[in-house]
Formats: structure tokens, sequence, C-alpha cells
């Protein structure tokens, strides 16, 4: 079992577990998702994340890859610093996983002491099973608590699936070591996207399989959260370091990335004329493709 923590700006919890970061925070900026009310922990540098209760060591991140042995057969190892992204808060989680049981903080402002404040909590009703793991997190004194049910890949490294319930597919993303949130450095990535976001209908033209219906209407959006490449919506969702934009051919490449869900793909591609998103490509878990006409949504 990994030892973690969460940070949670030097603060006690609603939990009464007090938690803290070794080292100084940057200076945040807006989300940049439709609707954000947090704040992105991306704009500054941060140190080392340190100890929960009475000043431990330094958290680990976890062990990406590894399994755990669990009452159901071998799990994903979870443990470790997660970054949720398609949403318009820079939520965080850190978890230790003992057999089928989590356990750990979250955040929903991403670990960086001077944007987490007091939405930190400790997780609850934490399990996976099966590979889908369940978790959830008070956010410090309000009354409002996340809860998520996410399908995990086999080899620990992706999370994909709902908040609270609804519709939309979000993701997770493990942390780099240190770091408050999601990081993309990719400039020439941030560049192409940011020229081409937006959002956009898809109609099925082609197809392998029956995991999507002719005459449906698919919607995608194309958004930067802070400085981090996002795209959400029908198709799942993706981020900065899973996507290559390939110059000549007008094209962001997106995976191939673990498989979650069996309906979110595990690669995708996607053709621009100019900066008009004109098709995609999308590969599911059970190898099946399929090709869509695309077209911009006017808001």
């Amino acid at each position: 079992m990994a030892v973690v923590s969460a940070a949670c700006s030097g603060r006690t919890t609603s939990d009464g577990v007090s938690v803290g970061i070794a080292g100084g925070g940057g200076a945040a900026g807006s989300s940049a998702l439709a609707g954000g009310a947090g704040a992105d922990p991306a704009g500054g540098g941060l140190g080392a994340p340190g100890g929960v209760g009475n000043g431990g060591s330094p958290a680990s991140a976890g062990s990406a890859g590894a399994n755990v042995a669990g009452a159901t057969g071998t799990e994903p190892d979870v443990s470790g610093a997660w970054g949720l992204f398609a949403f318009e808060d820079p939520v965080v989680v850190v978890l230790e996983q003992d057999a089928n049981a989590l356990s750990g903080h979250g955040c929903c402002a991403g670990l960086d002491p001077i944007t987490a404040g007091d939405c930190c909590g400790l997780i609850r009703n934490g399990q996976i099973e099966n590979a889908r793991a369940h978790f959830g997190f008070q956010l410090g004194s309000w009354s409002m608590t996340y809860g998520f049910d996410v399908h995990v890949s086999r080899d620990g490294t992706r999370m994909a699936g709902s908040l609270n319930g609804s519709q939309e597919t979000m993701a997770w993303a493990r942390l780099d070591p240190g770091e408050p949130w999601l990081r993309n450095y990719d400039t020439g990535l941030q560049t192409a996207f940011r020229a081409r976001e937006g959002h956009y209908a898809l109609a099925l033209r082609d197809a392998q399989g029956d995991e999507f219906s002719p005459g449906e209407n698919y919607r995608i959006r194309l958004v930067m959260q802070g400085a981090v490449p996002v795209m959400a919506g029908a198709l799942g969702a993706f981020w900065g370091s899973e996507m290559v934009w390939e110059e000549t051919l007008s094209t962001l490449s997106v995976g191939p990335v673990p498989a979650t869900s069996p309906s979110i793909p595990t690669t995708l591609r996607l053709h621009f004329a100019d900066n008009a998103l004109v098709s995609v490509e999308a590969t599911l878990p059970s190898g099946n493709s399929y090709v869509f006409d695309a077209g911009p949504i006017v808001l």
C-alpha cells in the first residue's frame, strides 16, 4: 500500500485532519472550461507535497502499472495522485489502496496551497472491484460532495467515468511528482489547439460495429483548461499529453490510450480543413472503427 497525501493550504479539513504542503505555491489563473468556477493551479511552481496529519514524509505518486490483490481478484493499483479533466474545476484526488479499499484525500482546486482553500476532504466509500472504482469526498466545510464512478485501465494509468451520476464522461490522469495539477508543455500543440477550439456536431458516416448509431447527434468540444488542451463529449475525455498535432496533415492524433470503458475510444484522429474540424476517426477497445463527419456548433 502506497503512503500518499493531499494538500489543502496547510489547513485542517472538515474531517479534522491536518493537511499541508512543503514549498511555495504559484499564482493562480482562471479555469478555461465553459462555466468554470474554479482556479487553475498550473500558474506557478510548487514544492513537493508534504505529509498528512503530524507532518509526515513527502508523498509518493504511487507506482503505475502495479497490481494489487483484492478479494475479487487482482486489481489495478490506483494509489497516488490523480488529476480530473473535462470538468470546470481542477479536481485532484490522492488515493491509498489496500486490496479493494480506497482511502486518501481529494481537493476541488488542485494541490496548490493558494488555490486549494477549504475544499478538501477525506475520501469516503472508496472501493475498487473488477477494475471499477467508486470514491468521493466532501468539499471541506461546504455541504457539497463529489462522488465518482470510474473504469480503471488495467495498467493503472488512466480512469474514466462520471461525477455525481452525470451523463458526461470525464477522465483522470496521474500527476507528475510535485505537480499541483496536470501540465502540458507542448507549446506547438497548445497553439494549434487554441486556433481550433470550439463545439462540434458529429454524424456517423461509416461503422464497423454497433457502438454508435446512424442518425444520432453526437457532440464534442475542444477547449483549453488553463494551459492544457482538453477534448470532451460523446467520444470521451482526453488531454494534451495524450495528443499530437500533425501539422502537415492538419490532424490532431489522440492516443492510443489504455482501455477504460468499452464505450470510450482508445485512438482518435481529428481532421481539419484550415481551422475547421471536418471529420473524426475513432477506434474502440473492441477494435471496431468509426468515421464521423463534423461541423461547428454555433452557441
